[in-house]
């Protein structure tokens, strides 16, 4: 039984094909199955999916008045990684033969990322520190020097 607590905050995704989706997010990023509410005809209608204490993610059916994938405005969906690193997710996917993500890529501000896209489009950054013994000094210092095209990620 996964533990209840109160989620600070958490993304909610409208997705295409829940079942799909929800196969993806465990299979592809190793996210858990929290709980699942029904919809009147008997199939999902929410998923509630946990990567770790406090990377939970809600992944509801879009209604089929609703078109289009990726929502205006959002960019990227940030998870943390703490039991496995970014590479092993890199090479996950590719076993899987899923080949939408960019990287792994270090990144200056201390981070090793990957950067994929769900079956909806949307993109998800997962993230582990690359040197766990750096100060938040050592990152600004890292980072201050960069200009605005050296930090954004491609947005494509």
């Amino acid at each position: 039984m996964a533990d209840f607590y109160r989620m600070p905050a958490f993304a909610t995704l409208a997705v295409s094909d829940i079942e799909k989706s929800v196969k993806w997010y465990q299979t592809a990023l190793g996210f858990s199955l929290v709980f699942t509410m029904p919809s009147a005809d008997g199939g999902k209608h929410l998923c509630h999916l946990r990567l770790s204490k406090y990377a939970d993610i809600m992944l509801v059916s879009r209604p089929t008045s609703v078109s289009g994938s990726v929502p205006n405005g959002v960019i990227f969906l940030t998870f943390a990684l703490f039991n496995e690193s970014v590479d092993e997710v890199a090479e996950r996917l590719l076993r899987l033969g899923d080949t939408r993500f960019e990287g792994p890529f270090d990144r200056p501000w201390n981070a090793r990322e990957i950067i994929i896209t769900d079956p909806d489009g949307f993109k998800i950054v997962m993230t582990a520190p690359i040197d766990s013994t750096s100060t938040i000094d050592d990152v600004v210092a890292s980072v201050q020097a960069l200009t605005t095209h050296q930090f954004l990620w491609s947005l494509d």
